[in-house]
């Protein structure tokens, strides 16, 4: 048992690694994600602090998107559409920010972000999936306006779907939060607690972040 337990938790720490950082280039995820997260994954040198259970939860929702990525291509989808690569420069009063990401399939006028999902999770899309297929939908270029959420449950593969269009709006917003974002991580501020931003119960950085607020509330 202690041997499996000990390979199980290899192949977690592979399947889930973490991103290099550079200031001015930032992932689709980190503007949906909670502000200080993205701070704390840039400036901190701990590893997340995830229990073993959420950090499997997690391994299991990357071995579903694989496990639908390898039957889409086994069905005709072209390997070069999926995980499908994304990168666009934005320049506003002289800086420049670059944003980049991958989609997971794209179908041509439709992409396809592929996420895992309890049973309730099914019943209604999260509001950082919908802004996440909106940034997608604004970075690419080759003409789709329309984005398939779709929700897989992690218990036995049922499935639901929601379609969102493209909202130049919320994009340009989008576009607009990145650079805030710039300008807290290049002047090393502390950001605020964004309540709509933030997964605490999931979040690997929570106890660093309630450490880090303390030592804020401290020197003011």
């Amino acid at each position: 048992m202690e041997r499996i337990e000990e390979a199980i938790e290899k192949k977690v720490e592979v399947m889930t690694p973490a991103r290099e950082r550079k200031l001015g280039v930032y992932h689709v995820s980190d503007i949906v994600k909670c502000p200080r997260y993205v701070y704390l994954d840039f400036f901190s040198t701990k590893k997340n602090d995830l229990p073993d259970s959420i950090r499997r939860i997690f391994a299991i929702g990357h071995l579903i998107h694989e496990f639908i990525q390898e039957a889409l291509i086994e069905n005709g989808v072209k390997k070069s559409d999926i995980e499908y690569k994304l990168l666009k420069d934005f320049v506003k009063d002289d800086i420049a920010i670059r944003i980049v990401g991958s989609i997971d399939v794209h179908l041509g006028d439709t992409i396809v972000e592929i996420k895992s999902s309890s049973r309730t999770g099914l019943e209604k899309v999260r509001d950082k999936h919908l802004e996440q297929a909106n940034l997608y939908l604004g970075l690419q270029d080759r003409g789709a306006k329309k984005a398939i959420i779709y929700r897989v449950c992690k218990d036995n593969l049922k499935s639901s779907t929601t379609e969102h269009l493209f909202d130049q709006e919320l994009f340009d917003k989008q576009v607009d939060w990145a650079f805030k974002l710039h300008q807290w991580l290049t002047n090393k501020k502390f950001p605020p607690y964004i309540p709509k931003k933030a997964s605490c119960f999931m979040c690997g950085k929570r106890r660093e972040c309630i450490e880090w607020q303390k030592q804020k509330k401290e020197h003011q």
